[in-house]
């Protein structure tokens, strides 16, 4: 399984019919935040095992825990609660306040 790795800015893995999914990316469109979207519906169709388990190495989260879309990645770091995150964001200089 070739999976694509987070890159800087943001990163969504997503799936269809994800309703989440699309509001995140609305609101990254809203505020013109650029972004790159993974479609996850082919790896877990075809690779759901080791797409589960190297999205929990690159997630660094526990066995037991769940998996929930979007996934989403900020310059690399996984981001457990992403509409938080963004609300502290400036879109000028990409610094919190």
């Amino acid at each position: 399984m070739n999976l694509v790795k987070p890159n800087e800015q943001f990163t969504i893995y997503t799936k269809n019919e994800c309703k989440n999914c699309w509001i995140i990316k609305r609101v990254l469109e809203i505020e013109k935040h650029t972004f790159e979207t993974i479609e996850c519906d082919k790896y877990l169709i075809e690779h759901k095992e080791e797409f589960i388990n190297v999205m929990r190495m690159m997630m660094n989260i526990r066995k037991d825990q769940r998996i929930y879309f979007p996934i989403v990645f900020y310059n690399g770091m996984y981001l457990e609660d992403p509409l938080e995150f963004m609300a502290g964001i400036s879109n000028d200089d990409d610094t919190f306040f």
